[in-house]
């Protein structure tokens, strides 16, 4: 079901349940966007991240396809902690002059709103127009995107952390097997085990837990060689 098709023939609520359910999907941020564009009858539309450490906007997603700058848009980004709805010409609003220039083009207006998940400010929703429009509740709905959008990313980053701490533990485990084979093989403390290991991945300049996992691979080899 589309949106153009659900703005209709269906009531509001089921159209801002669509946009809901699509922001939840695991379809890619780049495949819902013009989902997005459409609901708010705009011509285009772009997600950024704000990386607070940089200061600057990274761009997520475009529709249509926009190049994406390599250092970010630098904009500041407390006028845009709320919806901002500009009707007149774009190229007017100092505020928006970085993001003009990355997405080109001779618009008459946007809507920004937040990317917000618990409180945390996480980037913004853009949706551009050619022309001026009326759309019905623009700006609310244009709002509620941008919070479906801050949760879907805040989830990300959730399950992104949650699968760093997997990995690491996983890594920790497989150098505390090789430390053993290494403290077996060369009558080597724990801690000479240790820096013989660190010595080497700093040696080959390859990652701790690639060379514990290939100390194991080759005991595995000779364990089995032993009993053939």
């Amino acid at each position: 079901m589309e949106f153009a098709q659900a703005q209709a023939g269906a009531t509001e609520p089921a159209l801002w349940l669509r946009v809901s359910s699509l922001s939840s999907s695991a379809s890619g941020l780049s495949e819902i966007l013009p989902e997005f564009v459409t609901a708010l009858s705009a011509d285009a539309g772009v997600v950024f991240y704000y990386d607070p450490a940089a200061v600057s906007f990274q761009m997520l997603a475009s529709h249509p396809p926009m190049q994406a700058p390599e250092t970010g848009v630098s904009m500041a980004a407390e006028p845009l902690v709320t919806v901002q709805v500009i009707t007149g010409n774009l190229q007017s609003d100092e505020r928006f002059e970085p993001l003009r220039r990355v997405v080109g083009g001779s618009f008459a207006g946007l809507i920004s709103a937040p990317l917000v998940a618990n409180g945390e400010f996480l980037g913004i929703f853009v949706a551009l127009y050619c022309q001026p429009k009326s759309v019905r509740n623009a700006p609310a709905l244009a709002e509620f995107i941008g919070h479906e959008l801050g949760l879907r990313i805040a989830m990300s980053s959730a399950r992104a952390e949650a699968q760093k701490l997997k990995d690491d533990l996983e890594s920790r485990k497989m150098v505390e097997r090789a430390k053993g084979i290494l403290m077996r093989m060369h009558s080597l403390t724990e801690e000479e085990a240790y820096l013989r290991l660190r010595g080497e991945s700093r040696r080959m300049r390859k990652p701790m837990r690639d060379l514990a996992h290939a100390i194991i691979m080759a005991e595995q080899l000779r364990a089995q060689a032993q009993h053939q």
